[in-house]
């Protein structure tokens, strides 16, 4: 009879200390950043995951409202916060700019991310982010190397030097871009288009950001061949119907290609693009 208590007594201890493991469990997963999951180990058992653990290409669920939930790729861990990347399109077939220029920036595909993610409230507004249009530097440097695919790098044009850059601050927000004149004695006119209004949590992805990315094959899961999405930096060179252009990331089969396009999506015959969010989470 007392062999038969202290089994039973012994089995309650397990379960007792499996209860409280797994609560603690859950408390040192939510301290990994709330409302994100993962099928890596250190987040799948718990576990807060180290910098080393915690890789560009690791795939995560995270909570983006009370009742939606999506995949996303890491592309950035830094000190405080995740970067990540939507596993697909939020929305298709939209514009960079409606207009057949490139100066203005992405406005168009800003209010799309706007639309498409505004109840995303499990996600920071962008309140704190600043960028400078990298898409001219990097066309030239493309052609100080000489590589030129599907690129005309003596169609480098003045006016389509793409915007200067976009700031989300916590009281004020805008896209700069410069009208140039066409008396060259005068100074180009500094343009603001506010974006104050559209408290935005998530943007497209840069440049520089694919650079460091190295076209993993993972940037264009679920799309078909030609398909593709948006980045915020704009085309400055190839063939002159391009030159006004933006770079996006195609589906070249199951690769990623960085090609320039239209910003005018319905111009673009060979490509279908649309917008695959990046938003910034805080680690907890």
């Amino acid at each position: 009879m007392k062999k038969t208590k202290i089994i039973i007594l012994l089995i309650l201890v397990v379960l007792i200390l499996a209860f409280v493991g797994w609560h603690i469990s859950k408390i040192k997963r939510q301290d990994a950043g709330d409302n994100i999951y993962s099928n890596a180990a250190c987040l799948k058992k718990g576990n807060i995951c180290t910098d080393e653990q915690i890789r560009n290409g690791m795939l995560v669920k995270y909570e983006v409202n009370d009742k939606d939930s999506y995949d996303f790729y890491v592309i950035d861990n830094n000190a405080d916060t995740l970067t990540l990347i939507m596993n697909k399109n939020i929305v298709n077939n939209v514009d960079w700019h409606n207009e057949l220029i490139n100066m203005k920036g992405p406005i168009y595909s800003l209010i799309e991310i706007y639309k498409n993610c505004n109840d995303w409230t499990n996600v920071d507004i962008l309140n704190n982010y600043e960028y400078a249009d990298y898409g001219k530097k990097y066309s030239d440097e493309l052609c100080a190397k000489g590589e030129e695919p599907s690129y005309n790098c003596e169609d480098l044009y003045t006016n389509t030097r793409g915007y200067n850059g976009i700031i989300f601050g916590e009281n004020k927000s805008y896209l700069e871009f410069n009208l140039p004149i066409t008396d060259e004695d005068e100074e180009d006119v500094v343009q603001k288009f506010d974006l104050t209004a559209h408290k935005l949590r998530a943007r497209m992805i840069t440049i520089e950001e694919l650079e460091k990315l190295q076209n993993a094959e993972w940037l264009v899961e679920n799309l078909k061949h030609n398909e593709g999405f948006w980045t915020l930096s704009s085309a400055t060179v190839a063939k002159t119907l391009y030159s006004k252009g933006a770079y996006a990331v195609v589906a070249n089969n199951s690769q990623a290609e960085i090609v320039p396009v239209f910003v005018k999506s319905s111009l673009n015959d060979d490509y279908k693009l649309g917008i695959r969010p990046v938003i910034v989470i805080e680690k907890r």
